[in-house]
């Protein structure tokens, strides 16, 4: 791990300065952190769709565009996740290093970013019509388009039926009338109040002589700061009964998707002994649902499982035939009490601990995967590299058993095919 990170924290806003020089770029990342709430998830997305197409500056496409390459085509990228009881709005950009371009092209590329961050292009206190209605057009094609692939579809279907009152439950499926209500000045006074308000965290990975902290200074200073820190993770109660939903569909392959719930998990279940139960259950062609339903009972075409830890959810998903819907589900539920009564080996711990420690190799192979580590610590969803390889090797068959055993079904959705 790159360990002579500087962290800051001011009134404003915290840094983190990562300085390396295995990479052939540099990296500015600002990283927004607010309370989830389902009303601003649509605006999230169409803010992220729209912001770094113009700035003030360069404001048509065409400028912008001819601005990018003259930089040496630095890569601006602006994205939102939900992170349990957050949502995490990010912008970033990636720029050679001057040593490959020449000299000043630091101090221009990050100028250029904020250009594009804090000055969009804005007329009469609202974002310009003909590129807001276009991205508007645009989004609400993508969302009719998830109907058309059942993979998609099984998955934000999964969502509506769980209905819970939780961030996994966010999605646009659907939601296209309520897009095509938004008008360009209601964004508008929405990106102010994200840009000026909210927990910021400035990460900088790379080397340069600028003072990126200066140049920003003047957009941040007078913006409020809210410093969040409760815990991200959400945790829900299962239902008394299971909640089952089927829904027909003219296609060969049914989808099942299976939605589990865990009981409260320790911060150690939650950064650790989840990651070895979902190896050891549906994350690797040794898994025992791949082995056991795949392959042995030929019940399946493809089949996996994925624990969500900040929401205590874990979703088991396959690709069936719609006649092999209730044997199927039937041995699902076998693998998992298995797995309740500790019926793996070591060995199976051994293998999910290798495979996590080749994943943490892996994260310094990326910048952004590197920022992302230093965020999750301040966050306090994970720790660094050196903590995770140390922390991995305490799991026990033990943690696993009891983990499992806090696992109960609460959803299932099946999309059904063709007989």
């Amino acid at each position: 791990m790159i360990e002579d990170a500087i962290v800051k924290k001011y009134d404003n806003y915290s840094i983190i300065d990562i300085k390396e020089n295995k990479f052939k770029t540099n990296s500015l990342v600002f990283s927004y952190k607010y309370k989830t709430n389902k009303n601003d998830f649509l605006y999230f997305y169409v803010l992220t769709a729209l912001l770094f197409l113009k700035n003030n500056k360069y404001n048509t496409k065409r400028k912008y565009n001819n601005k990018i390459l003259d930089l040496y085509n630095p890569r601006l990228n602006c994205s939102f996740s939900t992170s349990g009881k957050y949502i995490i709005f990010r912008t970033k950009i990636t720029f050679l290093k001057e040593k490959y371009t020449e000299k000043g092209m630091d101090k221009k590329s990050i100028n250029f970013f904020f250009k594009s961050l804090f000055e969009p292009y804005i007329v009469n206190e609202e974002f310009d019509n003909e590129t807001f209605n276009t991205e508007i057009r645009r989004i609400c094609d993508d969302i009719k388009s998830i109907k058309d692939n059942p993979d998609s579809y099984s998955r934000e279907r999964l969502k509506q039926v769980f209905n819970m009152d939780t961030s996994f439950c966010y999605t646009l499926m659907d939601k296209d009338e309520e897009i095509k209500k938004l008008t360009s000045k209601e964004l508008y006074l929405f990106y102010k109040r994200i840009i000026n308000n909210g927990e910021l965290i400035i990460s900088f990975i790379g080397d340069t002589n600028f003072n990126y902290i200066k140049a920003a200074d003047g957009y941040l200073k007078n913006r409020n700061n809210e410093v969040f820190n409760e815990n991200h993770m959400e945790n829900l109660k299962v239902r008394k009964q299971v909640n089952e939903v089927v829904e027909k569909i003219s296609t060969s392959q049914s989808r099942l998707n299976m939605l589990y719930i865990y009981d409260e998990l320790t911060d150690f279940e939650c950064k650790y002994v989840l990651r070895v139960l979902d190896f050891i259950l549906g994350g690797s062609a040794d898994s025992k649902l791949f082995k056991e339903v795949r392959e042995k009972n030929s019940l399946c075409y493809r089949i996996s499982s994925g624990s969500n830890r900040l929401n205590n959810t874990m979703i088991i998903r396959a690709g069936i035939n719609a006649q092999n819907y209730e044997k199927t589900k039937e041995l699902i539920e076998k693998q998992i009490s298995s797995l309740k009564k500790g019926d793996f080996d070591d060995e199976d711990i051994e293998k999910a601990i290798i495979s996590y420690k080749t994943a943490c190799k892996e994260i310094l192979d990326s910048p952004l995967s590197i920022v992302s580590s230093y965020l999750g610590k301040i966050y306090g969803t994970s720790d660094l590299l050196d903590e995770r390889k140390k922390n991995i090797e305490k799991v026990t068959k033990k943690d696993v058993v009891a983990l499992a055993n806090k696992l109960h079904l609460d959803t299932i959705y099946f999309l059904k095919g063709d007989e």
